[in-house]
């Protein structure tokens, strides 16, 4: 038999019908989930090393591993692109606001470094 509820089917294929058995099924949300899972993050910083240690509990194991792992892995692209973030914002300030002015210095004469270069 075919179960469906709202954004999930699934099919039993086996129950244990034992006494004092049963079979409890939990929907849960994401975002909630999230916020749980945030509470259950320790952080901690070494004093004399930028070094961060992360530790996460839950009771399955395999899933706290790659929860952990996942975490890594959207930090290092969060990272990656902050540092290109910044490499753009510096070219962009080299190109827009150094360049033009160290032209404008060079053409005029006003640098006397480059003033008595031959060219």
């Amino acid at each position: 038999m075919v179960y469906t509820i709202p954004g999930l089917s699934f099919q039993i294929e086996k129950i244990n019908n034992q006494n004092g058995y049963e079979v409890i099924f939990v929907f849960n949300i994401p975002s909630s989930l999230a916020r749980k899972f945030i509470k259950q993050i320790d952080l901690l910083e070494e004093e004399e090393m930028p070094v961060l240690t992360l530790a996460f509990e839950h009771h399955n194991k395999p899933f706290a591993k790659d929860f952990l792992e996942k975490l890594l892995e959207s930090y290092k692209e969060y990272d990656i692109g902050q540092k290109q973030r910044s490499s753009d914002l510096t070219l962009h300030f080299i190109h827009q606001e150094q360049l033009p002015c160290c032209v404008q210095k060079l053409l005029s004469g006003k640098s006397r470094k480059f003033a008595s270069m031959d060219w």
